[in-house]
């Protein structure tokens, strides 16, 4: 009779912060803790940086080692953790130190990379190679990549081979068919970070594109929701654009305000050039919007332009501002883009597929 499985997954803040790596991680090790159960296999070990131990949820069924901001205790728990281990997953690039001293403990474990995004794109302004990347990365059994985007602009970067690439779609949780039938004032929606390192969220082209629109004297507002040190210039920006009267920044908002947000616009547009994957869109599409995104990211992997929403060259503002005033005239055709969103979301980016996406990547890997 085999032993039952056992898997480690070594993190950043999961349950501590909210934003994309988190809701990931959170629904990576739901799904590894379901896997378990169903498998009777050990609890999952869940070692994180940066968490506390009053941080850990109750509902999910892990064994979870927070280590707060002590590198040295991540590392023995880690450690600790990997002892028996048939699997062992690292949940960013920058554990791979980590994952690889938990090899010298189970070196039979294969070794499994998460990755998301810029953080392995070689780009310095989000994070540059550091020297013993490559070689620790050509030790991995898989790398396990949320876009064909991310896993692409990786191999060239580190010169690893594409086999050792498996892609990992992200998914949301479903919710309650939104009411069409209830018309809504034309309201353009936009909910991303405004940290230092996101003016790749293009969110200033956004106001351009928004700008042009209101020359041709279209009735709309724009809601941006999300907060850090870019939104006083963009504020500043909106008003040399004259449209601050018609733009509201919101700052941060509670779950309960932004599924309010959703629900009064009438199109979302987030026309980034540096989404791993772009999960705000599926958000969108859950409430029934039709979505604009950039043409420059993995968001084209999963934004079908002309059928769920449009794809733009965000630096050509007068076109952007064409295919937004386009979903704002049009609504008909915007709510029959957003339908059409939905369905896909319910076809392809639910919690059942997330799960059967992570028993073909751990069943292959142990083959």
């Amino acid at each position: 009779m085999s032993k039952p499985e056992k898997i480690v997954f070594i993190g950043l803040e999961t349950y501590s912060l909210m934003g994309g790596l988190q809701q990931f991680n959170r629904r990576f090790i739901k799904a590894l803790a379901n896997r378990a159960a169903k498998n009777n296999g050990t609890r999952p070990q869940i070692v994180l940086r940066r968490d506390q131990t009053s941080d850990m949820p109750t509902d999910v069924d892990a064994d979870f080692r927070p280590c707060g901001t002590s590198v040295l205790r991540m590392f023995h728990e880690a450690m600790v953790a990997a002892r028996g281990a048939d699997i062992l997953v690292a949940g960013h690039v920058n554990l791979l130190s980590v994952l690889t001293a938990c090899s010298v403990i189970a070196p039979r474990a294969p070794r499994i990379l998460v990755v998301h995004g810029d953080e392995v794109w070689g780009d310095p302004v989000y994070r540059a190679r550091k020297p013993f990347d490559a070689p620790m990365m050509r030790r991995l059994d898989r790398v396990v990549s949320v876009s064909q985007f991310t896993a692409n602009r990786m191999a060239k970067t580190f010169g690893l081979s594409p086999e050792m690439f498996s892609i990992f779609r992200n998914a949301v949780d479903e919710i309650p068919s939104p009411d069409q039938t209830q018309p809504k004032q034309p309201n353009i929606l936009c909910v991303t970070r405004l940290a230092e390192h996101d003016h790749g969220k293009n969110v200033d082209k956004l106001l351009r594109a928004f700008a042009v629109l209101k020359t041709q004297n279209l009735e709309a507002t724009l809601t941006i929701v999300g907060d850090g040190v870019l939104r006083h210039g963009l504020e500043k920006l909106s008003l040399e654009l004259g449209i601050s009267e018609h733009v509201r920044f919101t700052g941060r908002v509670s779950d309960k305000s932004l599924a309010a947000a959703y629900s009064s616009a009438s199109v979302f547009c987030l026309p980034s050039e540096k989404e791993g994957f772009g999960i705000v869109y599926l958000e969108a599409w859950l409430r029934g919007l039709p979505v604009i995104c950039g043409d420059r990211d993995a968001a084209q992997e999963i934004v079908s332009g002309g059928v769920d929403g449009y794809i733009v060259d965000p630096s050509n503002i007068e076109e952007f501002a064409s295919q937004l005033g386009k979903l704002l005239a049009q609504t008909e055709t915007a709510r029959e883009m957003g339908a059409r969103g939905r369905s896909k979301v319910e076809a392809q980016y639910l919690m059942p597929h997330f799960e059967n996406q992570l028993k073909s990547i751990l069943d292959s890997v142990k083959a």
